[in-house]
């Protein structure tokens, strides 16, 4: 297997990194693009064995961080950037997203043994949200799966937050294992009800036509269930998975000192390595 790392250029011209495993003795492999999720960055605990047990499938399998998720290309694991973190909306990570896709569907330094018509979506938590809008939205994505994703923005905040955002323009979000106070300005949230026709996760959810798998985690803490029946509900042609007693990160955490990934984690792999098929 082989690893190459790079950059892109992102969102208001801020750069964000990339990696890519891929088999250079494999023709025509389809790939993955990976999405992390809010507080989440695409080195996060046991991310790098999901990769590798993706490539050990047969696929090419890309992550990258967004550009606005708090780290940099010198940092891709800490978040040195809160204000950058606290200025990141929908459209950012979108646009980040259609410059990966463009990478893969133009560039000459992608790997000639990929196959560059056959992109799927795997993304974890709120970028998951992501990933559903732009395949409804892009036809160059094929398939979509999700790991706990939201179902709507709105149901992430609390009345207080919510106060917060109209009287001070921002809320604090507290990262437990950092210690770090990460702000959050109203940019995010007035975007989304700004372009709700846009950005409605449930909505595009509604209008996908390629196929789609909605994976859960029966004990999720963070994103509950309901949130997963809904997109469901929004879109009764996908399939979906409920991993009984999985947290919101699938037995994962970080760092991530094992060599193995967590079952719960591995049961993804085996669920969305088959739905890729």
């Amino acid at each position: 297997m082989t690893k190459k790392e790079f950059s892109l250029p992102g969102a208001e011209g801020r750069p964000f990194a990339v990696d890519l495993r891929y088999d250079q003795g494999k023709e025509k492999q389809p790939i993955i693009v990976f999405l992390h999720g809010f507080k989440g960055f695409k080195d996060w605990g046991h991310f790098n064995l999901l990769a590798d047990a993706f490539a050990d499938k047969g696929f090419a399998y890309l992550k990258f961080n967004f550009s606005h998720n708090g780290t940099s290309v010198e940092n891709p694991t800490d978040f040195v950037d809160l204000d950058a973190f606290g200025h990141n909306t929908f459209e950012k990570e979108l646009l980040d997203l259609q410059t990966v896709l463009s990478y893969i569907e133009d560039s000459d330094q992608l790997p000639p043994n990929i196959d560059r018509n056959k992109i799927y979506l795997l993304a974890h938590s709120r970028g998951g949200a992501i990933a559903i809008i732009t395949a409804a939205q892009d036809n160059r994505v094929d398939k979509v799966a999700t790991m706990s994703s939201i179902s709507d923005l709105e149901k992430r905040f609390s009345e207080k937050q919510f106060n917060d955002f109209e009287e001070k323009g921002l809320t604090e979000i507290p990262n437990s294992r950092t210690n770090q106070i990460m702000p959050l300005h109203r940019d995010l949230i007035d975007e989304y009800r700004k372009k709700n026709e846009k950005l409605n996760i449930l909505k595009n959810a509604s209008e996908l036509k390629v196929p789609q798998l909605i994976i859960h985690a029966g004990s999720d803490e963070t994103v509950g269930v309901d949130e997963a029946k809904d997109i469901q509900k929004a879109n009764p042609q996908a399939k979906l998975e409920i991993i009984e007693g999985a947290s919101h990160v699938y037995g994962g955490k970080h760092p991530w000192d094992k060599e193995t990934l967590p079952e719960h984690s591995q049961r993804v792999v085996d669920l969305v390595g088959e739905f890729y098929l």
